[in-house]
């Protein structure tokens, strides 16, 4: 009985060293495995084709330049199979990237906001020459108002260079509200890209939806004249963009993390599918 028990506890240690040794040659296995090339490392190469690229690249030269350094990075760790570190390259890279796009954005919107100053300015002199050809007409006006015979012309010449101040005071009332409806509108836009970031328009499409048509409508009233419909569309416009893209954002985060992790046990099985029995 003595013997069987010995001739038992042999076999089960043979056992255990074998299985040991399956885990160990699987294990790696796994790590000689070629890892799949992150989706973030895909998004940035995607990025850098971006067509608003070369605007960004003479702003935000420096942005750029270190996003190049980074893409070189995330490439070599892909390399070197140390998949871990790729997401932070790409997401870093994207940050760089995203960064001078946004510098480049931003000149184009100081330019509108310039062509507005200079037309505002153009329309201020306007009103000073203005201003001064109303008191050379005073002037003369005083000149009339000797002559009695002459007071209903003073009259009429006092009623239209009023007429001429109140008309150019109103000019320049809708330049300025033509600029300021023009900025509000650039706002709602920078919104409306900010929530297609977090790809709103799958995770929050009613609200994403109704930001861009809303946007719509309030360019249609821009171009119509209709300054105060548009100031207003576009302030709701903007607000529905942040409400889509705050909505949006953490389940574009939980799908993204997911996506991820799929990718990887992807791999990590077809590489373990390659394994001979």
């Amino acid at each position: 009985m003595k013997t069987a028990v010995i001739g038992r506890s042999a076999m089960a240690i043979a056992l255990r060293a074998s299985l040991l040794t399956c885990f160990l040659s699987g294990l790696l296995s796994l790590g000689c495995a070629t890892p799949p090339k992150p989706r973030e490392l895909d998004a940035l190469e995607k990025l850098r084709a971006d067509p608003a690229m070369p605007a960004a690249r003479k702003k935000g030269a420096r942005s750029v330049q270190e996003s190049r350094q980074v893409l070189r990075g995330g490439h070599r760790e892909v390399a070197e199979q140390r998949s871990q570190r790729v997401g932070h390259h790409a997401l870093l890279g994207q940050i760089f990237f995203r960064h001078a796009l946004a510098l480049a954005d931003q000149d184009k919107s100081n330019a509108r906001i310039g062509d507005a100053e200079d037309a505002l300015a153009a329309t201020a002199e306007e009103l000073a020459k203005t201003q001064k050809d109303l008191e050379d007409e005073n002037e003369k006006i005083g000149l009339l108002s000797k002559a009695a015979h002459q007071n209903e012309e003073m009259k009429a010449l006092t009623a239209q260079m009023a007429a001429d101040k109140k008309a150019n005071e109103d000019k320049l009332s809708q330049e300025k509200l033509r600029a300021d409806t023009g900025d509000r509108i650039s706002d709602a836009e920078l919104a409306i890209k900010t929530a297609e970031t977090v790809n709103a328009a799958k995770y929050a499409p009613e609200l994403y939806k109704s930001a861009a048509q809303i946007l719509a409508k309030a360019q249609m009233e821009f171009q119509a004249g209709q300054m105060d419909q548009a100031q207003s569309s576009a302030g709701i416009a903007k607000k529905t963009a942040d409400d889509a893209a705050a909505a949006a954002k953490p389940s574009y985060a939980r799908d993204s993390q997911a996506e991820e992790n799929r990718k990887k046990a992807d791999g990590l099985f077809a590489e373990a599918s390659r394994i001979p029995e």
